[in-house]
């Protein structure tokens, strides 16, 4: 059984077939009742889209929410409260991972590539991202990968 929400971040009440209309945000709701949905399912199901719509550029609470059909204040909450993060590091982490993951798959991708698909504007952001969530250079995280990586061959 998953874990009581925590007040005000991982509930939210939203329109369903049932309802016409908006319907406000609640605090949270100790058990699904109908109209509820579940912020944190919502989050994870979006972070793991095969389409990866965090590698998007100039991403925005209210573009995310939207996508996640939420308020932005209760995605800004979640974020801030339960990932203990900011909007832009959290979107910065999934980047990163992406990263990684382009890193295993495509070991000569150099640092353009790389920001390109992640969905980074600039090698500034992207070396600062990088950095930040795993205190590498991307040179550094590439190394690291490589060396870690098992034998294919």
């Amino acid at each position: 059984s998953a874990p009581s929400p925590l007040p005000g971040t991982m509930s939210e009440t939203v329109p369903d077939a049932a309802t016409s209309g908006s319907v406000p945000e609640t605090a949270a709701a100790a058990s699904p009742v109908p109209g509820t949905v579940n912020l944190e399912e919502r989050v994870r199901e979006w972070e793991m889209r095969p389409d990866r719509p965090f590698c998007a550029e100039s991403l925005s609470l209210l573009t995310v929410a939207d996508q996640m059909r939420v308020t932005p204040r209760a995605l800004s909450n979640y974020i801030n409260y339960v990932r203990m993060v900011n909007f832009n590091a959290w979107i910065n982490e999934l980047r990163v991972g992406e990263i990684k993951r382009i890193i295993r798959d495509h070991p000569d991708a150099d640092i353009a590539d790389l920001m390109v698909a992640s969905g980074f504007s600039s090698r500034t952001s992207i070396s600062r991202a990088v950095k930040a969530a795993t205190g590498l250079s991307i040179t550094a995280l590439k190394s690291r990968l490589a060396s870690s990586a098992p034998e294919n061959h």
